[in-house]
């Protein structure tokens, strides 16, 4: 069990790493404390349902993405870089892509 809660915390650093933001930033866009983020992120602490959703929606990704991270190596058109999501989650649509994002996303 321990090595689900390490990988869950890689997972929830990545992404947020990804989307270029801190963990100050992101606690305060979730609604948890700085304090919590780093937990669940180096500490292998598990979050409860409410605080995973919020995390998740804060940083506009798919739960895919925390959950089956593995995705991004096998399907690189899942890569987040890839996707333009408006702020109200209206549209989302592929983004031009180029062949230096390709090669990007081949390396995460």
């Amino acid at each position: 069990m321990e090595g689900l809660h390490e990988f869950f915390g890689m997972a929830i650093k990545n992404a947020r790493m990804d989307c270029g933001l801190t963990q100050e930033a992101l606690a305060e866009r979730a609604g948890i404390s700085c304090r919590y983020l780093i937990a669940i992120e180096n500490e292998g602490k598990i979050p409860k349902l409410p605080a995973v959703y919020r995390l998740i929606h804060s940083m506009h990704i798919s739960a895919d993405r925390i959950f089956y991270p593995f995705l991004l190596s096998v399907f690189p058109s899942l890569h987040p870089s890839f996707w333009h999501i408006s702020p109200d989650r209206s549209e989302i649509r592929l983004r031009r892509v180029s062949s230096g994002m390709v090669r990007m996303a081949a390396r995460t």
